[in-house]
């Protein structure tokens, strides 16, 4: 248990038949949101830290560390999307939640998607942000498929960012779009996650899964016309990694969707514009209760 923010966020454990769960939770709201965190070196707190706390002033709020990642086990399984979207769903069922609203963040994202198709009436409203899912190709796709499956280029790029707090920062240069939004307290924290390996096996494993020589693995973009569950997607238009135009794509045919655009910013909305990221989900969420 610790502070911050000057208040008390909780953390706790569920143990899966896959994995032991660590989660965050805050708020007594009798409305849920569950917010689930993107790849990479990344975790529940790094991605949510500055957005726990805003929202769990008006909702109960849970944000688990995916399976290898942050405090949670590792899962030593094949890991997928679909794995991702059958850890929620049993996480949801032990959290007892018959319905609750996704944030879903850049890998996460994709699994909150999947989610929603599958089981759509235990989800109330779905935030897409940065996400995976929307795009049936990846930026320089090939080159990326070829390295993916280059040995030990994982291995290579992990051992850099071990060691070098410089790569780290060169690395965030491509998802942040101002650098002066890369404070050293951040580089410190990814260094910090950067030396548990088994997030390297867990990332790049997906990674590989997902980039097909032809294509990505996982798009939904031929079931959009099935989502009827209120959506907000939210993006950079300098995001490298999934370009703006997806999004928009999507919004046009999701039918209960809005695009908001967050302007000269990258990838990882919630740490470059988490006042903004903030404003933008609590009002969207407010107006589905009305």
């Amino acid at each position: 248990m610790f502070n911050l923010f000057y208040m008390t966020i909780r953390e706790n454990r569920v143990k899966l038949d896959f994995a032991n769960i660590h989660y965050f939770v805050a708020g007594d709201g009798d409305r849920s949101v569950v917010l689930l965190h993107g790849g990479g070196t990344n975790s529940a707190m790094l991605s949510w830290k500055y957005i726990i706390q805003p929202l769990s002033q008006k909702y109960k709020v849970y944000a688990p560390d995916w399976p290898s990642y942050g405090q949670s086990t590792t899962f030593t399984g094949k890991y997928t999307n679909e794995m991702l979207i059958d850890c929620l769903h049993r996480l949801m069922d032990v959290w007892q939640l018959r319905k609750a609203n996704l944030v879903g963040l850049s890998m996460g994202g994709s699994a909150a998607l999947g989610y929603t198709l599958l089981f759509p009436d235990r989800v109330n409203t779905v935030v897409l942000a940065s996400s995976y899912g929307l795009q049936h190709k990846a930026p320089y796709h090939k080159l990326s498929y070829i390295l993916l499956h280059m040995p030990f280029f994982s291995k290579f790029i992990w051992a850099c960012m071990r060691r070098s707090h410089f790569v780290i920062r060169s690395c965030l240069q491509k998802i942040i779009h101002d650098p002066a939004l890369i404070p050293d307290e951040l580089v410190h924290e990814i260094f910090t996650v950067a030396q548990r390996s088994c997030i390297e096996k867990a990332f790049f494993s997906w990674l590989r899964n997902e980039v097909l020589w032809n294509g990505m693995r996982t798009c939904y973009e031929q079931r959009f016309h099935e989502l009827k569950t209120r959506t907000l997607l939210l993006h950079g238009d300098y995001d490298p990694l999934v370009p703006l135009f997806y999004a928009q794509q999507a919004s046009l045919f999701i039918k209960n969707a809005k695009l908001h655009v967050f302007h000269r910013c990258g990838h990882w909305l919630t740490r470059e514009r988490p006042d903004e990221f903030n404003q933008v989900v609590l009002s969207f969420l407010d107006e589905s209760y009305k």
